[in-house]
């Protein structure tokens, strides 16, 4: 078969249109190329505040998620500024000398926009020591703690295994204490080697730290035993107290758990045991060995481990309510009886309903009702009585006896009874006279404070110091009361 033939014309024309497309294809513009768009930053400060204000030079970082971080230090203002892409950080910081870091952790959104952050630094100081037993051996795990003389908290760490410790705590005065290990029947001590934080000695470490408190822990023996009512059930919340015959120590109690089982660890000595229910078992208070009086009360020869279960029995109650002048429930003032000729003062507190129960033995009884602590409300004998000798008598036999209580109000007094250095005084005595003699008395707090209530009028305070101390008595104040107010006393030192 024979080709197409092409001729000089239609050869001409292909290489015309062939000549245009390259032209055109040469002359079109080319695609417009979009820029990447830069990562959007925002901008973190971070602001540093120490105890004595803005923290120069401090270096701070954020840290993002994946662990990268940028890192500034903080200028004369206490500031560090960063400018970081978008994106959730960490601040974190050095930390300065002798200062701690307060609340937690502090992080920064900076997904959005600019955002600024603070970091807060308090002051420390160190309280260091060692705690051995009395075979001179290292006490691991030893719970230590730094009891303040104020309304913070206790801080408390345990000891290493080398028997060291060391507790961080704010500028202040402080009483430590010190637990026994775990397992070892070592008695609990107040440094140095007191019994009662009433006789605990005072660390001061306001303006550096202290070093040296070192504590000896003595062994003690166990008491325990079960305690359950005489139809068999077990007795919760019982307290076992016990007072030792040597020593002028206050009464120690220790509470039954859930199944009316005890355990309290003391030092060898002898004891009298007295066993008191809860509030909610209407059950009676027993001294050892089955004895409601303390005259028919056995001691206790503490020399070694001994066991003591005891068995309660029911009787009848003195019951009611405690109000205000207005009608209106007193909550949790205690309600105290004893016999005119003490043998054994027990006080139980009010509910919620202001409603009260007092379980003793058939007996006539004084009724004191002591309004809770900082209330202007006064305290009371009921009858009216202004104290025990004049005080009204209530009679129990075998049924429960009703009596309600009235309370009325006064004026309150309250303030911290100090040493001439600044120390508050745990344990002063505060009595207030009137012109028929005595009417009122308080003690202070672990925090030196004291609150009480009178009538208005003028009276005479006297300020005793705690025993033992090294600071004088203040008698004889005379204190005109008509309007609430804050009393506060320093007692001077006995030997300046």
């Amino acid at each position: 078969m024979r080709g197409r033939r092409v001729t000089p014309i239609r050869k001409a024309a292909v290489k015309w249109l062939a000549a245009a497309v390259v032209a055109a294809a040469c002359s079109a513009p080319s695609p417009a190329v979009v820029p990447t768009a830069a990562p959007a930053t925002h901008q973190l400060q971070v602001v540093v505040a120490g105890a004595d204000g803005p923290v120069s030079g401090l270096r701070v970082c954020a840290v993002t998620i994946a662990g990268a971080q940028s890192c500034a230090p903080t200028g004369p203002d206490g500031v560090a500024t960063f400018d970081l892409p978008a994106g959730a950080y960490q601040v974190r910081s050095e930390v300065p000398a002798s200062q701690r870091r307060v609340g937690e952790l502090v992080g920064a959104d900076l997904t959005q926009a600019n955002a600024s952050v603070r970091l807060e630094f308090e002051k420390i100081r160190r309280i260091t020591g060692t705690i051995t037993d009395t075979a001179k051996t290292r006490v691991a795990q030893a719970p230590v703690c730094a009891n303040p003389l104020s309304l913070a908290a206790t801080v408390c760490e345990k000891s290493k295994s080398d028997g060291t410790y060391a507790i961080d705590v704010t500028p202040g005065l402080y009483k430590m204490s010190v637990d026994g290990g775990p397992g070892l029947q070592l008695l609990t001590q107040w440094a140095y080697g007191r019994l009662d934080s009433g006789e605990a000695d005072v660390i001061d470490v306001r303006s550096a730290d202290v070093s040296g408190i070192d504590v000896e822990l003595r062994p003690g023996v166990t008491l325990q035993g079960t305690i359950t009512a005489t139809d068999g059930h077990p007795v919760k919340k019982a307290q076992v107290c016990t007072h030792p015959f040597s020593q002028s120590l206050p009464w120690d109690c220790e509470r039954t758990n859930d199944h009316g089982h005890y355990v309290a660890l003391r030092e060898p000595d002898t004891y009298w045991v007295w066993v008191i229910p809860p509030d909610d078992d209407p059950l009676l208070m027993q001294w050892f060995d089955d004895a409601l009086v303390g005259v028919g009360a056995s001691s206790v020869a503490l020399d070694r481990d001994r066991t003591i279960d005891q068995v309660l029995g029911p009787g009848p109650s003195i019951v009611g309510h405690v109000t205000d002048p207005a009608g209106a429930p007193v909550f949790h003032a205690f309600v105290c009886v004893d016999t005119p000729f003490p043998t054994g003062r027990i006080c139980r507190p009010t509910d919620a309903a202001g409603a009260y129960r007092v379980t003793t033995r058939p007996e006539t009884y004084l009724v004191q009702i002591i309004p809770p602590d900082g209330s202007d409300l006064l305290p009371q004998y009921v009858g009216g009585g202004r104290t025990w000798i004049d005080a009204s008598t209530v009679t129990v036999r075998s049924q429960n006896v009703t009596v309600d209580v009235r309370l009325q109000r006064g004026v309150s007094v309250s303030g911290v009874v100090r040493s001439q250095t600044g120390v508050p005084l745990e344990g002063a005595s505060v009595n207030v006279s009137d012109a028929q003699g005595f009417l009122t008395a308080t003690s202070t707090d672990t925090s030196g404070a004291y609150s009480l209530a009178v009538p208005p009028g003028r009276y005479t305070f006297d300020f005793f110091a705690p025993f033992p101390s090294q600071v004088v008595s203040v008698e004889g104040r005379a204190v005109t009361v008509d309007k609430a107010m804050t009393l506060d006393v320093t007692l001077a030192d006995a030997n300046p």
